[in-house]
């Protein structure tokens, strides 16, 4: 079977290349993408176009081959960097790629000047891979700074230096190897970086996908948790509501249960809330509902969770804490909303009814229902006091 002929080979890779491109154009406008990848698309293209007018010199001719071919190889390089200080916000593009821009701009002026005043394709080549090769490697360190998806960027990373290494070991070649023009279809040298390019420009784009699927994945899981945030949470206090109590208390009493801990809950009940409204308006009932929910955060430890269980009622959750200990800090709270300053200009006195529980081997429901029926004879006895089981 007869070798594969360098032509063959490179028209094969202009064909993958394609395909790879058209698939980042494809993700452009049919998926979410994130500041960088259009960059990295728009290199890709670069690629295709900069391979395509070197393999296909020939047919379109020597010298639109090399005006062309050049700067969209470099254009290749530069997009890729911008894409990745895009992707990763880690400055102002044009600031950090100064540097970039001078020496392709540079190489570019020698280059030309190698081919309309001194026809020299060694120098050329040469010229051209080892600048390739600065720019893909300061794109590859760039990637190291990116503080995210590190798997991905590491892949991307590396996909960079191993492009840029085979375009070094190409310039090296050709500075202690004879060149011909156009290359020779047997060219060992170049054929081997025509196959080994086709592998890594692939992990390359594979690492474009990849950082762009893995950003998508981490903002649906942040979507997620902040739907279960809002899901869980009262949007008038910011205290969590009934059912993430539930859930808060539902790992709490496993824990208490399987270490023997002490655990209890108080709900309160403000008295006489419907007056307030009726009189004020809710406008001032919800102030004094958010004062109420702010005052118990501050009063609690950190460890407790305090809820709005619904209307005017609340309820804190006592890991680690007997009946005893729960009593007192109910009575601590009824303290601190009697003269608390619910309502700015106005003289609202707020009071609240206390039932107080501890837990036993039973689950939650059992626990509020406890407790619910001490806040109700909190409210049978007169209000404005704290009532536990078994007293």
């Amino acid at each position: 079977m007869p070798a594969m002929d360098m032509f063959t080979a490179a028209v094969m890779g202009l064909v993958l290349h394609a395909t790879l491109a058209y698939v980042m154009v494809q993700t452009c406008f049919t998926r979410k993408i994130y500041p960088g990848f259009t960059s990295w698309t728009i290199s890709q293209i670069a690629w295709v176009l900069a391979c395509g007018t070197f393999f296909l010199r020939p047919m379109i001719g020597e010298l639109p081959s090399v005006v062309l071919s050049n700067p969209l190889f470099f254009l290749y390089a530069i997009a890729a960097h911008y894409g990745v200080i895009r992707f990763f916000a880690l400055g102002d593009p044009w600031r950090l790629l100064r540097l970039d821009l001078l020496v392709a701009g540079s190489c570019l002026a020698v280059i030309y000047w190698y081919y309309f005043a001194v026809d020299d394709l060694a120098m050329r080549v040469c010229l051209n891979s080892a600048v390739m090769c600065f720019l893909l490697f300061r794109a590859g360190l760039r990637i190291r700074k990116a503080p995210r998806e590190k798997r991905a960027r590491n892949n991307l990373g590396l996909g960079l230096w191993l492009v840029g290494a085979l375009l070094l070991l190409r310039s090296l070649m050709v500075v202690f190897g004879p060149q011909s023009d156009p290359p020779q279809p047997q060219d060992p040298i170049l054929k081997l970086v025509i196959m080994l390019g086709l592998f890594f420009m692939a992990l390359v784009v594979f690492g474009y996908i990849a950082l762009l699927h893995e950003r998508m994945e981490e903002d649906l899981l942040e979507a997620q948790s902040r739907l279960k945030e809002l899901a869980n949470t009262d949007p008038l206090t910011g205290l969590v509501n009934r059912r993430g109590l539930a859930e808060i208390a539902a790992h709490d009493i496993r824990m208490a249960l399987r270490y023997g801990h002490r655990m209890s809950l108080i709900i309160f009940d403000l008295d006489r809330f419907k007056s307030i409204n009726d009189t004020y308006g809710h406008a001032v009932g919800d102030t004094v509902l958010t004062a109420v929910g702010r005052a118990c955060q501050g009063v609690m430890r950190e460890v407790d969770t305090v809820a709005r269980w619904g209307g005017e009622e609340f309820a804190v959750l006592l890991p680690q804490t007997g009946l005893e200990e729960a009593a007192r800090t109910a009575e601590r709270l009824r303290e601190v909303l009697l003269v608390l300053p619910a309502a700015p200009g106005l003289d609202i006195t707020t009071t609240a009814s206390f039932g107080v529980a501890e837990l036993s081997d039973e689950g939650f429901d059992a626990l509020v229902d406890r407790a619910d029926k001490c806040l109700y004879r909190a409210k049978r006895e007169g209000r404005d006091r704290v009532c536990v089981t078994g007293s």
